[in-house]
């Protein structure tokens, strides 16, 4: 047995909030062990925790651009990897640099300057950051 939404037969739920949501219980015929009940109520209750939540909006991130002269794709790679050990997440090289990303709460000034600092290239490097502000971007579409 196991809960479902009137009509449908893709939603499971637990007992526990189910009942309380108008949610019948349905005889599927199958037998379930009692930890397969458990983890459909774990599954439940976090998508419960989910829902609850605003998660259309995306995070706010930091978008730093580093400019090297002169530059190189192996300065490139070396930065990068540098980058991703204070964090940032993802990276867009190009034949003027690198534009890094990194989340708003990880973001530093002082570990930008620190990784500057501690290049072993011979590349001027000047940085450009900015804040893109998350946004529900299904919203767009």
């Amino acid at each position: 047995m196991f809960w479902v939404e009137p009509g449908r037969w893709s939603a499971c739920r637990s007992p526990l909030t189910s009942a309380r949501q108008g949610w019948e219980l349905v005889d599927d015929g199958a037998s379930r062990s009692g930890t397969d009940y458990v983890l459909v109520g774990f599954y439940e209750e976090l998508v419960l925790s989910l829902q609850e939540k605003d998660i259309t909006t995306m995070n706010d991130y930091y978008e730093v651009r580093f400019d090297l002269e002169p530059c190189s794709e192996d300065a490139c790679d070396l930065l990068a990897g540098m980058l991703a050990e204070k964090a940032y997440e993802s990276f867009v090289p190009d034949s003027a640099g690198l534009t890094a990303y990194v989340r708003k709460e990880d973001y530093s000034a002082d570990a930008v300057s620190e990784v500057i600092d501690d290049c072993p290239f011979d590349s001027r490097i000047t940085t450009k950051p900015d804040l893109l502000v998350g946004r529900d971007w299904n919203a767009e579409w």
